[in-house]
């Protein structure tokens, strides 16, 4: 990993209203071409001899699949103050804050076996990573339609600007009769 301490959020929420879970689910049915590009763009890495660093959220973690739970090629740490580590299978720490695990992955020896971290949620976490200046992009894709949502993604626009990035299709897509669209925005620099 970089010698900086930095991360990225990779985020689907409603475009009109932030949301992204409703009752620690997705608020919108299953779409393939959104779960390929989460993964697609979260478990890559140019040096294949290192894994990606995925921080997330208690109730994150339980929702998240067992087949992706078990990626060999990452190393998952887990925001909360009740789950304990041990005995978890393809959970490498739980620390009590974000900025407790941002820090303990991105310092020496973890950080030496990482490519890339990545926020994974939940909204605790979101929360506390707006102001964090080690925060640099967030990858979004934004959900249109008329879906019920009780967790929200935080306000960001004032923070961050909508870039445009070579390898990232901005078109509308559509997958289950949902529509869709990849974004990519960067920290302001001062």
């Amino acid at each position: 990993m970089s010698d900086k301490a930095e991360y990225e959020i990779v985020v689907a929420f409603l475009d009109k209203n932030q949301g992204f879970a409703f009752n620690n689910t997705l608020p919108w049915p299953y779409l393939p071409g959104d779960h390929k590009f989460f993964i697609d763009l979260s478990t890559s890495r140019k040096d294949q001899s290192k894994k990606n660093g995925y921080i997330m959220g208690r109730v994150t973690w339980e929702a998240w699949p067992e087949d992706e739970k078990c990626n060999p090629n990452l190393f998952t740490v887990v925001t909360s103050s009740t789950l304990k580590s041990d005995g978890v299978p393809h959970l490498q720490k739980v620390l009590p804050s974000l900025d407790d695990a941002i820090t303990y992955i991105t310092t020496p020896p973890v950080s030496d076996q990482l490519e890339k971290v990545w926020l994974m949620g939940g909204g605790r976490n979101y929360d506390a990573s707006m102001d964090d200046p080690r925060l640099k992009r967030i990858w979004v894709t934004r959900i249109f339609g008329d879906f019920t949502a009780n967790v929200f993604f935080p306000k960001f626009q004032d923070k961050f600007k909508r870039v445009k990035c070579a390898t990232l299709d901005e078109s509308l897509q559509e997958d289950n009769g949902v529509k869709y669209q990849f974004e990519l925005w960067e920290r302001f620099t001062n």
